[in-house]
């Protein structure tokens, strides 16, 4: 089994990036799944890697106890899975079981922009999120996942602070990435929260063909994984924007998506957007 811990151990020591190091031997989303999920590659480009690490292939091919990694990730996994249902303390609660000095190393990104998530959703300290989200910019290593993560992140706190310039750079750099995302069920999440909360701001600053751009992806998505998080939001968000741009032309298709909207929300127990919606369908 590869030990993809030790190559990113030897490159942090080493002083090398991901672009560096995978130079002229294999592309960085290549050398990215080596150090963040243990997948080995082709022999040969191991063998360079390794080379270039000043590391033997037996250094990196061991039968390492992953256990401490899988338990980590798991744990982190669900504490994601419960700030997307908005259970804020239950998500603070699993996080509380983890320590950051035992983290390991591949997911020290992840921890530090999870508890920004809750510095922010929880305990409402937007300069501490600000900050726990910089430090998992910098920590991500060229990891696309976590660079989307810590960018949606950094736009989501700037937004709440009204600093509309820097939300919208953040949230532009969330949306590249989006860009160069392999999709599949361990990102989902974080694919889906980068355009839930990137169209939100863009409705929050009027620009909501914009946002209608990123709420169809994002409808899309949940209809193809079979998913709901963010569902009702994302009808009601079409609503909002439909009767802000042309509310007599659109009365039909902002009822229809209100009415979509009210019915995951129900299912979904939200009962602050369900408030919004009755206050919303009071105004038409």
């Amino acid at each position: 089994m590869l030990n993809g811990t030790k190559i990113l151990n030897q490159r942090k020591q080493l002083g090398m990036s991901q672009v560096e190091l995978a130079e002229g031997i294999c592309t960085q989303a290549t050398l990215s799944k080596m150090e963040q999920k243990n997948m080995a590659p082709m022999t040969d480009t191991l063998v360079k890697i390794c080379v270039r690490l000043g590391l033997t292939v037996d250094d990196v091919l061991t039968d390492f106890d992953d256990s401490a990694y899988q338990k980590q990730k798991k744990i982190l996994d669900q504490v994601q899975v419960k700030l997307s249902e908005s259970n804020y303390k239950k998500a603070e609660e699993l996080f509380k079981q983890l320590n950051y000095h035992q983290i390991t190393p591949s997911l020290s990104s992840r921890y530090i922009y999870e508890k920004g998530n809750l510095d922010l959703l929880l305990h409402s300290k937007i300069e501490d999120a600000i900050f726990n989200y910089g430090i998992a910019l910098q920590e991500a290593n060229g990891n696309y996942v976590d660079i989307l993560a810590a960018s949606t992140g950094l736009g989501t706190a700037y937004a709440i602070k009204k600093d509309f310039k820097k939300a919208d750079y953040y949230f532009n750099q969330a949306l590249k990435h989006v860009k160069d995302l392999d999709l599949n069920k361990e990102n989902i999440i974080d694919y889906l929260k980068a355009l839930n909360n990137a169209a939100s701001f863009y409705t929050q600053t009027k620009k909501y063909l914009k946002s209608n751009d990123l709420n169809r992806k994002l409808l899309k998505a949940l209809g193809n994984l079979s998913i709901v998080p963010y569902i009702d939001q994302t009808y009601f968000r079409i609503a909002v924007n439909l009767e802000a741009e042309n509310p007599q032309k659109s009365t039909k298709e902002i009822k229809d998506n209100l009415n979509k909207a009210e019915a995951f929300a129900e299912v979904a127990k939200n009962k602050e957007l369900l408030k919004m919606i009755d206050s919303f369908k009071k105004k038409l």
